[in-house]
């Protein structure tokens, strides 16, 4: 905990509260969940959609952590994620089947990307994320 707390104001200052990584994380994942339609959807496919918008965000997440808080900083990150959030997200959206660079992440997040300029779409699923973590899912069009 205390490298947490050691490298925490460097997350918060350099990387989660920039335009940056707002545009270049979180944006693309509220997209994603933004653009899920449970009515007209197979299960499947919001599993995968979930999944590929989390993993694209964490592996950018972790990358901007890294290049901003040193790799010490991302190691740290990425312990605090699989202290806290890592049981979940291995069980559901394991990065060995849904690695955000994959072919079909990729499909996944070109498929979800907006015309330039646009606010990420909203639903229940992002509304819940900015609701419960705003600190780490705040678009880039709500500084």
């Amino acid at each position: 905990m205390t490298g947490f707390l050691k490298h925490s104001p460097c997350f918060h200052s350099k990387v989660l509260r920039s335009n940056d990584f707002k545009s270049s994380c979180n944006d693309p994942f509220l997209h994603v969940a933004g653009k899920i339609d449970m009515n007209h959807l197979r299960a499947d496919d919001v599993h995968e959609a979930l999944c590929c918008g989390f993993n694209t965000w964490f592996e950018c997440s972790n990358s901007m952590i890294k290049r901003e808080c040193t790799a010490e900083g991302a190691r740290v990150g990425r312990e605090f994620h699989n202290n806290t959030l890592g049981p979940l997200t291995d069980l559901f959206c394991p990065f060995d089947v849904f690695p955000g660079g994959s072919s079909s992440c990729k499909r996944v997040m070109n498929a979800a990307k907006p015309k330039s300029g646009s606010k990420p779409a909203e639903n229940t699923i992002s509304k819940l994320a900015i609701q419960y973590v705003p600190f780490m899912f705040t678009s880039s069009s709500k500084n």
